[in-house]
């Protein structure tokens, strides 16, 4: 099945749903450390891009049968001209890949396909001595405590997005045997408990925007685009007014 608009837009309501959630979450966030995971997965969100593999394809490889996550490194960096402008050339970014069938049934995503893309979004580059202080309070190696994390921001992510408690811990049941040393389960139950900031937070973000403030927002991206004209010296030339002729 080809990926089409119909595709495309579902996953782009997705993307902006789980942006406004992290949003909501840095705002409500009790501490810097928690709100740098929301920061996190806010920079996910918006930089790192998703590759849907169809079935046929799979069966071409001989993989029909086999679920697995692969990422692809792309490149890209900057480069000074002898003018000082800057030009992107190739660098190295994540995107995350996974058969079309895992995250799509038909054209809409799948409550699994939802909770494997928050979980993947998830694993970004996380400072080493947080994560190092939170595995040993757990008893759990570095990379335990890497993926008990993005566990727990997307459930806390898809309970906000209004799914009922019993389907979220459905989808991470069989997680809960990579964790041995503690009560999984009590960890997923406690990150699915939202403070009510967080929902009033999340009521602000998905207001529609007043006349004012689109105004403002539109002023704002005429300047920047003048700036950008100027600091290029691109002038934009004026339009010759027509003259009406009567009749």
């Amino acid at each position: 099945m080809p990926f089409t608009k119909e595709h495309l837009a579902n996953l782009n309501r997705f993307r902006t749903i789980l942006l406004g959630i992290a949003l909501a979450m840095q705002k409500a966030a009790p501490s810097t450390a928690e709100k740098s995971l929301w920061k996190g997965l806010e920079n996910s969100i918006r930089k790192i891009g998703m590759y849907f593999i169809p079935a046929e394809v799979l069966a071409q490889k001989g993989a029909s049968k086999v679920l697995g996550l692969r990422q692809r490194v792309y490149q890209f960096a900057e480069e000074k001209t002898p003018r000082g402008r800057r030009i992107r050339i190739v660098g190295v970014k994540e995107a995350i890949e996974l058969p079309m069938r895992h995250v799509f049934y038909g054209k809409r995503l799948t409550v699994r396909g939802i909770a494997t893309l928050v979980h993947e979004l998830s694993h970004f580059p996380k400072p080493v001595a947080a994560l190092a202080k939170f595995a040993k309070k757990y008893n759990l190696t570095l990379e335990q405590a890497e993926e008990l994390l993005a566990d727990a921001m997307a459930a806390r992510a898809m309970k906000l997005m209004g799914f009922k408690d019993s389907t979220i811990i459905r989808e991470f049941y069989g997680r809960r045997m990579l964790f041995p040393q503690i009560d999984y389960f009590k960890m997923i139950r406690a990150a699915m408990k939202i403070p009510k900031e967080v929902y009033k937070n999340l009521a602000k973000i998905r207001r529609p925007l007043t006349r004012a403030e689109a105004e403002r927002i539109r002023k704002l991206i005429e300047k920047r685009r003048a700036e950008k004209r100027k600091r290029l010296g691109i002038f934009r030339m004026p339009m010759p007014k027509r003259r009406i002729q009567a009749a």
